[in-house]
């Protein structure tokens, strides 16, 4: 005789989204071939990023541990889960209309679903809190992070004349479900303004998967923590982090 046998996993929940947002600015858009941050419960049964072992030549892996994510059902490349947030990247596909995005599980039956405006252009920059603290994820051309050493050790202020790389997404459309083989400068040009001054824009454009890269030039500034407000395509970013400067 025959039996079936049904293994089940021991961690069933359903997946429930209560955000989809940009992966920098955290504003409640997604623009085609940026980061995306989904916010919710239960989304994962573990926590990590992908390893090289996730990918398939240079194609970018849409199932991590199990959990995939579509945008209006095409599978979007999973760059983190974790049981309350997932990072991918969205998609290709047609800006200015409305996004479904679902998660779905292995061995969990019903997938989670949620809805986030598309956007043509949703520029931000990443940035990381400190203290409550949001300070630009900039790096000076030796590698050493922006920052203020006395509260974050191992930073470095910045000065009037250094320059800088910042960090983005959403500066356009970008190729989705691969990796970059090369730069590509923006067509158009991106503002820089710091403490209420323009900046001096060296370079700016794609340089990894979704990610653009902005080097831009400290002005004359005081000494003190000045926002950074950065614009493209008369779209201003939702975002102001700060860079020390000291």
């Amino acid at each position: 005789a025959w039996r079936e046998i049904e293994i089940l996993s021991a961690d069933s929940a359903q997946p429930a989204i209560t955000a989809v947002v940009n992966g920098a600015s955290f504003d409640a858009a997604v623009t085609p071939g940026s980061w995306v941050s989904i916010l919710g419960l239960d989304l994962a049964a573990s926590s990590r990023t992908w390893e090289t072992s996730d990918f398939v030549g240079s194609q970018l892996p849409t199932k991590l541990d199990g959990v995939s994510v579509t945008f209006n059902g095409v599978p979007a490349a999973v760059y983190f889960v974790s049981p309350s947030q997932l990072n991918v990247q969205a998609p290709s596909m047609t800006s200015g209309e409305p996004v479904t995005v679902t998660v779905s599980r292995d061995y969990v039956q019903a997938p989670g679903s949620g809805t986030a405006n598309s956007k043509a252009y949703d520029p931000g920059l990443f940035s990381y809190m400190v203290s409550g603290v949001a300070y630009a994820a900039a790096t000076f051309p030796d590698g050493v992070v922006v920052g203020d050493p006395s509260v974050t050790p191992g930073t470095r202020g910045a000065k009037p004349g250094d320059s800088i790389s910042l960090y983005g997404t959403g500066f356009g459309s970008s190729p989705s479900g691969v990796v970059i083989a090369a730069p590509t400068a923006l067509s158009g040009p991106v503002t820089v303004t710091i403490g209420g001054q323009q900046a001096t824009v060296q370079y700016a454009g794609l340089v990894g998967v979704g990610l653009f890269q902005i080097n831009a030039v400290i002005p004359n500034l005081p000494a003190g923590n000045h926002n950074i407000v950065v614009q493209f395509q008369g779209v201003t970013a939702a975002a102001t982090p700060i860079i020390p400067v000291r």
